[in-house]
């Protein structure tokens, strides 16, 4: 199995997996960006100890994102899925790499891990950093949109799922929630959505 991945946020299309974070400048990669104390203060909780040396200090530069992007590599080759592509810049400021896996079932399980571990709170701290953000109502129809795919794909959820009850969709059954992650993404031009973050 072959799955193609833009520097994070895994999403499954059939055997090609694309994950998408982030929209920059195309042009600006040598910045420090601070990152708002409230926000910090969010981030520090949700991270690992890896993810948190890298964003303590209240900064995020592109270093760090591309630290955290090949710790996930390496995190996937040690745990046997290989990189078969990739890392790759992309035109908006994302690595994107493509792996593959014997195992249908782990090789998105792997990858959800080491994304975890080393890479989904810089994601978000990333994205914000110059990302044209989604109107609330785009987010909305987004969330609703991926709600009624989970629903279809047979994940029972609550009307109006939240941003923990897609997380625990994404964490407990990755290999349903990342086609329709995938299919939300496409479809309102968010990639990477994943109904939290």
């Amino acid at each position: 199995m072959v799955r193609r991945v833009l520097a994070g946020c895994a999403v499954v299309s059939g055997m090609v997996m694309v994950a998408a974070c982030g929209d920059r400048d195309a042009n600006d990669l040598s910045g420090e960006y601070e990152i708002p104390p409230g926000l910090l203060e969010q981030h520090l909780e949700d991270a690992s100890e890896f993810q948190r040396e890298l964003i303590e200090d209240g900064i995020i530069t592109f270093a760090d994102y591309e630290r955290a992007v090949y710790a996930t590599v390496a995190c996937l080759e040690e745990r046997g899925v290989d990189v078969v592509e990739g890392p790759e810049l992309t035109g908006r400021n994302v690595y994107q790499f493509t792996y593959a896996a014997d195992d249908r079932e782990q090789g998105p399980v792997v990858y959800w891990e080491c994304y975890e571990e080393h890479q989904v709170v810089i994601d978000r701290v990333w994205a914000g950093t110059g990302q044209e953000n989604p109107t609330e109502e785009e987010l909305e129809e987004a969330r609703a949109a991926l709600e009624a795919c989970l629903r279809g794909a047979g994940i029972d959820l609550p009307g109006g799922a939240s941003s923990a009850d897609f997380a625990a969709v994404a964490e407990s059954d990755p290999t349903i929630f990342q086609p329709c992650s995938e299919e939300v993404s496409d479809e309102f031009d968010m990639p990477g959505f994943a109904g939290f973050g």
